[in-house]
């Protein structure tokens, strides 16, 4: 009876495993050595077997160790994928339908993303007369259930068809994570011209540690065991490999500057903590991101991610987006405490400078700085190179906090962000400083646009947007944008309530990149408190003053003295109001210095959760009062 990818029916032959399966991972089979296949039963516990009787009955061929080209010419390889050999089916005299099977046993008790790559070979042009190429596929069956899979693989050029050429292929196997299983290739003939091949075979499983935390430094070195930071790895890299899925894996990353790109995050609930974002630093070569997500739950936080790129040879429309990061169709993506600095997409349909988020994710985004990213290198107008920061598509939802966007550039539309959000997603940006960003669109879609779906902004500063050919103030700051309270030069199309302003917000120093806000701003006391963050991207608690402040800086509340030294005084106060438990004022060097005397909060009792004293500046405690 064959076996054949379009209907399988084998009956099964109950193999006693008498013998210990594969359990040690990755096991690699490269053919170079003639040990590695075998037409011994008994060694299918320990290696690939090939066989025409017992379990293999069904098998009218046998693959072959092999090196250089196959005996028939227009068939199978001419040399192995890499090294010398390689195993293949010879089917020659055979006649249409006959079968060869290879298969290995394996035990992933235990273990966790079992999988299984290759590299194949499968090409049979047989002189026009239907005699190739072949058809091959890959089954898996599950000892303990005594249940075949269906064609987990399988390659079928179709008549006199197929290219000489390797391909690779990886199986994600992760069905049968914990259980014991037989794997097995086979082939299906369809005359001499049939000869398929196989080269580096690797199954590879991972084996949970339990390990909740890991430490990684620029000095350490990854045969560290990486479990203090005493001992650390060299590279997140490592660290990502040996983190479990699902049990919240805490990866630390010492002060230093990092150079690791292309890292690919498949395991949930993994945090990726730095020692700070002027501290931790990975610094790319703008020609490669640094992570694609793909796993559920992944924060990033207390780092610094700065010039890495997707560059212009990308040419496959809907992967080269994201020059930092890539985020896929996962859900609970954070960003906490970081900065983007000097990303670029650069590829076909690069859009979002440092982050693209897929449809299907979602992301909140937190205390972070996007600035000098780009979507697009040139100096001009292109194509498909949308949101110089950050871009959203089709489902997805990202909701940012106390982030400044500035300085960054689209060669496109929308020189912070753009939504792409063609199936219902959304952004939200709540208490963000969004300034001096370039779009070189023609239509003019500003900084922030909606071009599909929705963005929401709410305590927002929006300001100085620029056209990239018709220069500074000419292009708008919002599009198409649902807004409260809001602070901004330009709108177009735009629905926007609450309290809104086009009055100068009065930064403090928007040229050296100082966006807190001068005393008398009118987008002090401005926000809602609806949307306000808790605390500002300084940690600053909200509100300062009267009413939570506009933008990402919350504006601290600063002693003048105006009307005497007595500290319970409000006038005394640049926001008119007494700082109380949680707030973090300014004491200035002024005529009047404060004193906290008895009738000072409670009882002279004054408890704030900072206080900064300037140079030349006095703090008076009298002996009933306290801080």
């Amino acid at each position: 009876m064959k076996n054949n990818y379009f209907f399988l029916f084998i009956i099964f032959f109950s193999l006693q495993l008498s013998f210990s399966q594969i359990s040690s991972f990755p096991h690699t089979t490269t053919f170079e050595n003639a040990s590695d296949i075998s037409t011994t039963a008994s060694d299918v516990n320990s290696k690939w077997v090939t066989r025409t009787d017992g379990d293999w009955s069904a098998s009218e061929l046998l693959w072959t160790r092999h090196t250089g080209s196959t005996v028939s010419t227009n068939t199978g390889p001419t040399a192995a994928q890499s090294g010398d050999y390689y195993v293949y089916v010879e089917t020659s005299g055979s006649a249409s339908g006959d079968d060869a099977e290879l298969s290995c046993n394996y035990d992933f008790t235990g273990k966790t993303e079992a999988s299984i790559s290759f590299n194949y070979h499968n090409w049979g042009v047989g002189n026009g007369v239907h005699t190739g190429s072949a058809q091959m596929a890959l089954y898996v069956y599950d000892v303990a259930a005594s249940s075949w899979s269906s064609a987990l693989w399988s390659s079928d050029p179709g008549l006199d068809s197929g290219s000489n050429t390797w391909y690779s292929q990886t199986v994600d196997l992760s069905a049968y994570d914990g259980k014991s299983v037989q794997i097995w290739f086979t082939l299906n003939s369809r005359g001499w011209a049939s000869d398929g091949a196989l080269d580096n075979i690797e199954v590879t499983a991972y084996t949970p540690n339990g390990v909740t935390e890991y430490y990684v430094d620029d000095t350490g070195d990854d045969t560290n065991n990486g479990l203090t930071d005493g001992v650390p790895f060299a590279t997140l890299a490592k660290a990502l490999s040996v983190s479990d899925d699902g049990i919240g894996v805490t990866i630390n990353v010492g002060a230093g500057t990092h150079s690791e790109e292309d890292l690919t995050i498949t395991r949930s609930n993994i945090t990726i903590s730095g020692a700070g974002s002027s501290q931790t630093i990975f610094d790319g070569d703008l020609d490669g991101r640094f992570a694609t997500i793909s796993a559920n739950n992944t924060t990033i936080q207390n780092l610094q991610i700065k010039e890495y790129g997707v560059a212009s040879s990308c040419t496959s429309n809907g992967s080269c987006g994201g020059g930092a990061i890539l985020v896929g169709s996962s859900t609970g993506f954070v960003v906490n405490n970081a900065i983007f600095d000097g990303n670029i997409t650069d590829g076909t349909s690069g859009d979002g400078g440092a982050i693209e988020f897929l449809t299907g994710s979602t992301s909140t985004i937190n205390s972070t700085i996007f600035r000098n990213n780009k979507a697009g290198s040139t100096a001009s107008y292109q194509v498909g190179r949308n949101g110089g920061a950050t871009k959203g598509n089709g489902s997805c939802t990202v909701t940012f906090n106390n982030c400044l966007f500035h300085e960054n550039v689209a060669r496109g539309y929308s020189g912070a962000h753009t939504n792409w959000m063609n199936d219902g997603g959304s952004s939200t940006f709540n208490n963000c400083t969004i300034e001096g960003n370039t779009q070189y669109d023609s239509s003019n879609f500003g900084a922030v646009s909606a071009l599909y779906g929705t963005v929401n902004m709410r305590n927002s500063i929006i300001r100085n947007t620029i056209d990239g050919s018709s220069g500074a103030g000419s292009a708008r700051d919002i599009y198409y944008v649902t807004g409260v309270n809001l602070n901004y030069g330009v709108e177009g199309n735009s629905s926007l309530s609450g309290s809104n302003s086009t009055s100068d917000p009065q930064f403090t120093d928007a040229a050296n990149d100082d966006y807190t806000l001068q005393s008398g701003s009118t987008a002090i006391d401005a926000g809602n408190s609806t949307y306000a963050p808790a605390d500002d991207i300084n940690d600053l608690t909200r509100p300062q003053g009267q009413a939570d402040d506009l933008g990402a800086y919350e504006h601290r509340n600063t002693w003048d003295g105006s009307s005497s030294a007595v500290w319970a005084t409000a006038s005394n106060w640049s926001e008119n109001i007494v700082p109380v438990s949680g707030r973090s004022p300014i004491i200035s060097d002024v005529i009047n210095q404060p004193v906290i005397s008895s009738n000072d909060g409670s009882s002279g009792d004054v408890a704030l959760k900072e206080i900064i004293v300037n140079s030349g500046a006095e703090l008076t405690i009298n002996k009933e009062g306290s801080l």
